[in-house]
């Protein structure tokens, strides 16, 4: 099943799920640096679904959840939320969000010292050692290392 298909069925703004917890973290991340680049917001379309309205114009399939995780992320402290929602996550869904957390920053190819930050607040807040994250954490360096096609 498809993110974007479970999503669909989150629709309830009194419930934190594990599923927003996953949108928010990227909302969490993507405004890190104080800015939102177009690889960015790909990548949070590519979550949340989209679909093609015209030549070049998206419409957001999953619009309501998207306008509740803005909602939450401008009410609240990245720290609120990480007391929040850790107790909800498994260590799978745990790994999960910082794989994708970690693959996002690494989009503009510039780790940013305030992504950085954010990043190892979810860390720390999650409990995953480095021993277990450095995998991820290289394997998505590689992914996002274009330059390597510049010869």
């Amino acid at each position: 099943m498809k993110f974007a298909e479970i999503l669909k069925y989150d629709t309830d703004p009194q419930i934190m799920s594990p599923a927003r917890a996953f949108l928010i973290s990227l909302l969490y991340i993507i405004s890190a640096d104080g800015q939102i680049d177009s690889r960015e917001i790909g990548h949070l379309l590519s979550v949340v679904g989209s679909t093609k309205t015209g030549p070049l114009s998206i419409q957001v399939a999953n619009q309501k959840i998207l306008d509740l995780a803005m909602s939450y992320r401008s009410r609240n402290s990245l720290d609120t939320f990480l007391v929040e929602v850790t107790p909800l996550l498994s260590q799978a869904q745990r790994k999960c969000i910082l794989a994708n957390l970690i693959d996002c920053a690494y989009l503009d190819g510039d780790f940013a010292q305030s992504e950085k930050n954010v990043f190892d607040k979810f860390v720390n807040a999650f409990e995953i050692s480095q021993i277990e994250l450095q995998p991820l954490i290289d394997i998505i360096i590689v992914k996002n290392s274009f330059s390597v096609f510049a010869q």
